[in-house]
């Protein structure tokens, strides 16, 4: 029981830090966002369509919290 919480912990921690980034990267241009794939990659599935996706993370993420 105790391993299982301190997993789930982990894993809300990783949703918190998770949002903070997703908005601070909201805020920036598409030029200066860098150029690391992965992070590229994120980007660009969080930011696809509308823009719809950030606000379903979102959402997601505030219910497994």
């Amino acid at each position: 029981a105790v391993i299982l919480f301190f997993l789930l912990m982990s894993v809300v921690g990783l949703l918190e830090g998770m949002q903070i980034a997703f908005f601070a990267v909201a805020k920036l241009k598409k030029s200066e966002r860098g150029n690391a794939p992965f992070a590229m990659k994120t980007c660009e599935l969080l930011f696809r369509g509308d823009g719809h996706n950030l606000p379903g993370f979102m959402i997601g993420r505030q219910l497994c919290v």
